[in-house]
């Protein structure tokens, strides 16, 4: 992936045409569905051109209807990928939404260009989109004065009927600018929050991680662990429910137990739970030393706070509110004292975290460098081989409590590996 911004002489000239376009047609708004469809056929068409060594832009180009389905199917161009398998096998960038074959007759031998965008493209039933033109994108290129993908400006360039060519008021970014290392980071958190995604979450609806009538326990020595789990979830969550996730973190161990109930009371409202419930789910995590915690107090909290939570929210919303309870493992008598408690037994259920596995490792190497490879043209790991000798250093070097990792350490590891500044990765994990 090639970064880079317009040049002053290139911004004048989109953010005239984006003007005019507004002026004359009216649909070069910031959401518009007419910009991700003129920048997709855009695309499409040097795609198709590449492909079939044809001119794309001539619509009465046309090829065997065979020959099409085979290039689509076999490339899986409609079905989104985003990054690499375990087998190192690289994803396809012509990517764009699913779409089935009902729009070819295949009783006919060939199909042209014209009829394929027609059809496949400008069809408002369709929507059919390529990979990253997306609303975010097209905003970001009508601000300007980001860095975007040249592929992705040369598309919507295209769209707003500039004649200039693009490349003239393109300027590119070096590969080892401060804008580049930012974008690289961002790639790895990305990455780093669905990691081990499946295990983990499948071990949450086991335990019926929708029941927003209890807590979970997340118990593990390295704290970067339990909220790297709270990241899989959120990434879950927003995935499946396109809901988003709005974090809370309660530390109520300096306060009295009125205190903590009335600023609980104040925060979490009924108007306050219904506004956010309406549109996201509410993360709520309890994060302090709970297994070195008065049970008393936590008692009250369960009883005075949480059950008060519950009873206002009567399910109606989209989201829902789930509390977490972070705990360190410390081996406190809290542990299994807690189970005994008639107030807190009901209320708490304690989730396993499922222990880092070579495959899970493997998986996490091969992505990174696929995006790595595909994103920023630097591949990190060349062959399986070597993918796998990395993983058997880190399973070698960062157990802890003998079976788990230590998850800051390859955390450390990996920003090294991937050329990334850990303070970078740190700052960016925690906002």
């Amino acid at each position: 992936m090639v970064l880079g911004k317009a040049s002053e002489a290139g911004k004048s000239m989109i953010k005239n045409a984006h003007k005019q376009k507004i002026k004359e047609k009216g649909w070069a708004r910031n959401k518009c569905e007419t910009a991700l469809m003129l920048a997709s056929e855009h695309q499409f068409r040097n795609a198709f051109a590449k492909e079939f060594k044809k001119d794309g832009l001539k619509d009465d180009v046309d090829i065997p209807i065979q020959d099409f389905l085979d290039w689509i199917n076999y490339n899986e161009v409609f079905v989104k990928k985003e990054s690499g398998n375990r087998k190192g096998e690289p994803c396809q960038d012509i990517v764009i939404q699913y779409v089935n074959e009902d729009f070819i007759n295949p009783g006919l031998p060939r199909i042209s260009l014209g009829e394929i965008i027609d059809n496949l493209i400008l069809s408002k039933q369709k929507k059919v989109r390529f990979h990253n033109i997306t609303i975010p994108n097209w905003i970001k290129f009508l601000q300007i004065e980001k860095e975007i993908e040249e592929d992705i400006f040369a598309a919507f360039w295209n769209a707003l009927g500039i004649a200039e060519n693009y490349q003239l008021f393109f300027e590119k970014i070096k590969s080892d600018s401060p804008e580049i290392n930012i974008l690289k980071v961002q790639a790895l958190v990305s990455e780093l929050n669905a990691f081990n995604h499946s295990s983990q979450i499948r071990i949450f609806k086991e335990n019926d991680v929708e029941d927003h009538t209890q807590a979970f326990l997340l118990v593990h020595k390295c704290p970067c662990q339990k909220f790297w789990v709270l990241r899989r979830i959120q990434h879950e969550i927003e995935d499946r429910d396109k809901l988003k996730i709005v974090p809370r973190k309660i530390t109520h161990d300096k306060k009295s137990k009125e205190e903590m109930v009335t600023e609980f009371n104040i925060t979490y409202s009924m108007d306050s739970l219904s506004r956010t419930l309406n549109n996201s789910y509410l993360f709520l995590i309890f994060n302090f030393k709970i297994d070195q915690h008065d049970l008393e107090k936590l008692e009250y909290f369960i009883k005075n706070c949480w059950q008060r939570v519950l009873e206002k929210n009567r399910g109606q919303q989209k989201g829902k509110i789930l509390l977490f309870l972070v705990a360190q493992g410390s081996g406190h008598d809290w542990q299994t004292q807690w189970q005994d408690r008639k107030i807190l037994q009901p209320y708490i259920k304690e989730m396993p975290l499922t222990p880092f596995t070579s495959n899970d490792l493997e998986d996490l190497i091969f992505n990174l460098n696929a995006k790595s490879s595909s994103k920023f043209n630097q591949k990190i790991v060349n062959s399986v081989a070597e993918t796998q000798v990395i993983v058997q250093n880190l399973l070698g070097k960062y157990i802890i409590s003998g079976k788990d990792l230590d998850t800051v350490k390859l955390l450390k590891e990996i920003s090294r590996i991937f050329n990334c500044q850990y303070e970078d990765l740190i700052r960016q994990w925690n906002t």
